[in-house]
């Protein structure tokens, strides 16, 4: 992604593929991340997209550093990023995304000369066998539309 330095969604689609590929030959877990900003709008109308752009590139980074070099972040559109986890089953991804979630809830961001906080809403799935890649990131994302209608600012787990 050229604003945030993070992998596109092009090549994202080809990394989960190979990834879902090699499960068949080296069965383990695989769990998924899906986040996004909240009220991310409220930041591009009142501060601008210049902000905006400062905060998509700030918590980019952060959530980069705090993945293993094994996991792939990619900016998924707008304001909401997917994390793929090799090797990972759903109880660690909940514990990087609680983790993340502290992180950028705590993090200052100068733009403009106004310090500004953000927070941010997960989703996790863990793979399921013969599950399908659209399967498993529909899981997440319902995961992260829970935490969304929950009051944002949380972790949640799909399982279903």
């Amino acid at each position: 992604d050229k604003l945030t330095g993070v992998t596109n969604r092009q090549v994202f689609d080809t990394i989960i593929d190979q990834t879902i590929k090699g499960l068949k030959r080296h069965p383990g877990p695989l769990s998924l991340i899906i986040f996004d900003i909240d009220h991310f709008k409220r930041i591009n109308d009142n501060y601008g997209h210049l902000a905006g752009d400062l905060i998509l590139k700030t918590i980019a980074s952060l959530a980069r550093e705090m993945i293993r070099e094994s996991d792939t972040i990619c900016r998924w559109g707008g304001e909401e990023f997917i994390v793929l986890l090799p090797d990972c089953d759903h109880l660690a991804a909940t514990e990087l995304a609680e983790r993340m979630r502290l992180a950028i809830a705590n993090r200052s961001i100068t733009a403009h000369s106004n310090s500004l906080k953000v927070t941010a809403s997960f989703g996790i799935a863990q793979i399921k066998e013969q599950e399908s890649i659209d399967e498993l990131i529909n899981r997440a994302d319902q995961g992260l539309y829970r935490s969304k209608r929950q009051g944002r600012n949380r972790v949640s787990v799909h399982e279903g």
